[in-house]
């Protein structure tokens, strides 16, 4: 329903079915590697069968924030040129982080989007 918030295991379901069911894409593939569990041979069949696979990996990293010993874990998806950015959050409080800003440097900092905004990359004025 509109409004309604689902978490990250729902969405990357939702996703999965919504390209293997309604709309198929014959070359592309996901997995979605629940509770955190990856298996390298299951994306390599899909990989050596001459597809694309989006590998989504639904975990929670904290209760109301990320416990500071994952956050290099995090910082290094985005040294990955494959990563598509990490969605996370809370109801009402969702981040898409799409990158890192001085990943080398003492404060890096993550480039993020908020989904709740309509942003506009065009300028108006242009349109």
């Amino acid at each position: 329903m509109p409004g309604d918030w689902y978490g990250p295991q729902a969405i990357c379901c939702v996703l999965k079915k919504l390209n293997k069911e309604i709309r198929p894409l014959p070359t592309f593939s996901m997995v979605v590697c629940n509770d955190g569990n990856v298996f390298f041979d299951k994306i390599q069949k899909k990989i050596d069968k001459g597809q694309s696979v989006f590998v989504s990996i639904p975990v929670r990293l904290g209760l109301n924030s990320i416990q500071p010993e994952y956050l290099n874990c995090l910082k290094r998806v985005f040294d990955l040129d494959q990563t598509v950015g990490i969605a996370g959050g809370q109801e009402s409080n969702a981040l898409y982080f799409v990158g890192i800003i001085n990943p080398q440097s003492k404060d890096p900092k993550l480039l993020y989007l908020d989904p709740h905004f309509v942003q506009n990359a065009i300028p108006t004025n242009q349109v």
